[in-house]
């Protein structure tokens, strides 16, 4: 399959499916919801690529950063995480008092 098919069957950009797998792509990683669109482009299942690239879900959430596991755990957007990180900075603040 092209980099063209599955970016319009992932309703993602040809760039970033080439980015991708160059692995020139900047964030950390992508997210479970980006991942599921192309094992759906593919007409896979999600699991079957992330086993075939030696990983879980579980493992994948376990070793993801705060956002990428909010994101993945709970589905929530750019703003929900925002406000989640800035809760868990004013805990950490608040317990070394």
């Amino acid at each position: 399959m092209t980099q063209e098919k599955l970016a319009e069957n992932a309703k993602l950009t040809r760039g970033y499916i080439s980015r991708l797998e160059s692995g020139t792509y900047t964030d950390e990683s992508p997210s479970i919801k980006t991942l599921r669109r192309i094992a759906e482009g593919l007409s896979e299942p999600l699991e079957l690529i992330l086993s075939k690239a030696g990983i879980t879900q579980e493992d994948y959430i376990k070793n993801a950063s705060t956002p990428t596991f909010l994101r993945t755990k709970y589905n929530l957007n750019e703003g929900q995480i925002r406000s989640v990180e800035s809760y868990i900075n004013f805990l950490k603040k608040d317990l070394k008092k």
